[in-house]
């Protein structure tokens, strides 16, 4: 038998895009793995690198050959199998035939109260390699390819143009021929190098890793990274990484060095964020701080193995334009007051469907203001929040805005500053896009705060009023984003807002612009998409989801959800705890055919529902008092000293009374009940 070796496939072609390639490597792993399993191929290891020209699968402790396969046929019924007398018949025969199959061995087993006929059947497994003939172009058609492109005169589509395959099992090649290029042991090193083809004489993965650096390829990514990081730090010690940008670079070159190079002072003058943005989205450089965190006029460029004497004097010429272009923008837009830009909003379009930013800008104003009143803000704050929500979509029509979309915002914020507005007014204008992405800052100001949630929940409305409703991870528009920004800073900074009140004002500001829309539908559609992001959010922080699903029962108050999970999460563990449960299921389900929540007194016609009736005043104010308080957990053990008096109602009353007066009372009686138990949360969601 053949020992146990390694396998190699190595896909070589022109420069995939870097934004594509961490998803392709995956991908690669993904189709490689399903592949392999699909086939009874054992492994002991898989492993996937890239650079921007190659694709590269290593699979090490490859098993000689399939396993074999025991396979149970079925056959046809036996009464067509065989005959009055017992013998087979062309059916049975047909399928021994056809199955290769000794006839001797054919069983009959009863299935559903019918025979029918069956035979085991070994598979022997095939050897790895001539299963690798296929399963490598297999692999390789799988691969999901976000852009395709065709080449010559193939009809064969990839990402890029394929120009070699290298494929290897032991000292073997796997031959197969894929858009015109025949598999080989042949690899080829960086374009820079002198000799750049090379023969893998094995799949040892150490050993291709150490032909293919000495012809300039790093072909491990992580390692690659790190290489990048360790040489910005060792160029420029106070250069700002951020780790988006690191990961592009690493996917931008085989082989990187770095050079420190740098700008004119006088372009310093820009904003700081102009200089990383103009750096970091044109040219992929890395700029260098100073030790308070200011910008300096250096950055670290990384090459692909290039030592040319030209790179530092010609990435100098590149930015010195790119920041005189936007140094140009910078003194051409500061010419303008940002106010004076608000009316030209209208030529700006906010969504399609739902008019101009104009308009917007007016919902905003109107819908900060009403959050403003729902939070108690002063006639001061007031008065920022109004400028604040006039200046918001400003700097959309600037020249610095239109070039680096990714600015807006801090455009605004720099250029309300220049227009001489107050220091509130322009963060404000900054922070109503926080947060921008996963880990990002909150809003810090009141108006930024504010503004930010206004903003989100006119998006949030508009879109889902219009059917823009996001689908499995497609969401072109960020609503997942914007309702997550929602959530974190309602429960950071414990904002007491009611869901159904904003977004019924949001949904009145639209107008006739959603006159069509069916509010009753769009907030339902709203309130469980919400619900969906908070359950998301409160599973990360190790909530149970049972508890999550209790908690829901008020998600129309965002911050009194979080608060009470995290309380019933905690609570659960004590031994009363199932208590409640049983109680508000019992309640729920008995009350459940009644059609009032209001107990006449006159009604109550034993001692233990007016008993029970003068305890549930008694705990409904107290339960009101602590959850105003916000004593959440006070009022949960409140709840408690309900449950023996109602089960003791249940052992001396009939609820299902005769008296259909005494019927609905008792019914109310345990309607009031249960709506109490809600006040907090659905307990017999809770699993026991």
């Amino acid at each position: 038998m053949k020992k146990i070796s390694s396998a190699i496939l190595e896909i070589g072609c022109e420069e995939i895009p870097a934004r594509f390639m961490p998803d392709m490597i995956a991908d690669l792993l993904k189709k490689a793995t399903e592949k392999l399993i699909s086939s009874r191929l054992k492994y002991e290891k898989i492993e996937t690198f890239g650079t921007p020209r190659r694709l590269v699968l290593v699979i090490e402790g490859l098993a000689p050959k399939q396993e074999d396969l025991q396979e149970e046929l079925k056959g046809p019924p036996a009464e067509i199998a065989f005959d009055k007398e017992g013998r087979p018949t062309q059916a049975v025969i047909g399928f021994a035939k056809k199955n290769n199959l000794d006839l001797k061995k054919i069983t009959v087993k009863t299935e559903n109260g019918r025979n029918f006929v069956h035979a085991q059947v070994l598979k022997k497994g095939q050897l790895t390699d001539k299963l690798l003939a296929s399963l490598f172009p297999d692999i390789i058609n799988s691969l999901y390819m976000p852009i395709l492109m065709r080449w010559g005169d193939q009809d064969y589509k990839f990402i890029r143009p394929i120009h070699w395959i290298l494929a290897l099992y032991g000292t073997k090649v796997i031959k197969f021929e894929l858009a015109g290029i025949k598999s080989s042991n042949i690899t080829f090193g960086h374009r820079y190098s002198k000799d750049p083809k090379s023969r893998i004489p094995d799949p040892n993965k150490e050993k291709y890793f150490k032909i293919l650096l000495r012809k300039g390829v790093v072909v491990d990514q992580d390692k690659r990274k790190e290489m990048i990081r360790n040489a910005v730090k060792k160029t420029a010690p106070s250069a700002f990484i951020e780790e988006d940008l690191l990961n592009e670079v690493t996917f931008l070159v085989e082989n990187p060095s770095a050079i420190l190079c740098s700008f004119k002072p006088e372009f310093l003058a820009l904003p700081k964020e102009v200089l990383i943005t103009s750096m970091k989205k044109n040219q992929k450089y890395f700029p260098v701080l100073d030790y308070k965190s200011k910008i300096t006029n250096q950055f670290v460029v990384i090459c692909d193995n290039c030592r040319s004497k030209n790179i530092r004097s010609g990435n100098e010429r590149v930015i010195k334009a790119r920041l005189s272009d936007a140094k140009f923008f910078f003194d051409e837009d500061s010419k303008i007051k940002l106010s004076s830009r608000v009316s030209d909003l209208k030529r700006v379009q906010f969504f399609e469907g739902l008019g101009d930013m104009a308009q917007k800008t007016e919902r905003l104003k109107k819908l900060s203001e009403y959050i403003a009143k729902l939070l108690r803000v002063d006639e001061k704050g007031l008065a920022v929040i109004e400028k604040t929500a006039n200046l918001l979509k400003a700097d959309l029509l600037t020249q610095m805005v239109f070039e680096f979309p990714e600015l807006q915002g801090v455009m605004g914020r720099e250029y309300s500053l220049l227009s001489g507005e107050d220091r509130a007014v322009a963060d404000g204008i900054f922070e109503h896009y926080l947060p921008r992405f996963a880990g990002d800052m909150l809003p810090k100001t009141t108006a930024g705060t504010i503004v930010s949630l206004a903003d989100k929940f006119d998006t949030l409305t508009g879109c889902f009023g219009l059917g823009k409703i996001p689908t499995g991870s497609a969401d072109p528009y960020g609503l997942r984003r914007a309702v997550n920004g929602i959530i974190k800073i309602i429960v950071v900074n414990k904002l007491e807002l009611q869901l159904d009140e904003v977004l019924s004002r949001a949904s009145l500001l639209y107008g006739d612009i959603l006159k069509a829309a069916d509010f009753e539908k769009v907030y339902k559609q709203l309130v469980e998409f919400i619900a969906g992001r908070f359950k998301a959010i409160l599973l990360d922080e190790g909530i149970a989801y049972d508890i999550i699903d209790a908690s829901f029962a008020n998600i129309n108050d965002i911050l009194f959800v979080g608060d009470i999970a995290k309380v019933l999460q905690e609570l659960r563990s004590q031994e009363w705890f199932v208590k409640l449960i049983k109680t508000q299921d019992r309640v729920y389900r008995i009350s459940a055919s009644a059609t009032r929540d209001q107990v006449h007194e006159h009604d109550l016609e034993y001692q233990v529902e007016k008993d029970l009736f003068d305890l549930y005043l008694k705990v409904n104010w107290e339960v009101e008092e602590k959850i105003n308080k916000g004593d959440y957990k006070g009022a949960v053990q409140e709840l408690l000293r309900l449950a023996d008096p109602v089960e003791k109602f249940f052992e001396k009353a009939l609820v299902m009374h005769q008296d259909e007066r005494i019927k609905s009372n008792r019914l109310a009686l345990l309607r009031s009940i249960n709506l109490l138990f809600l006040k907090i949360c659905e307990f017999r969601k809770i699993v026991v």
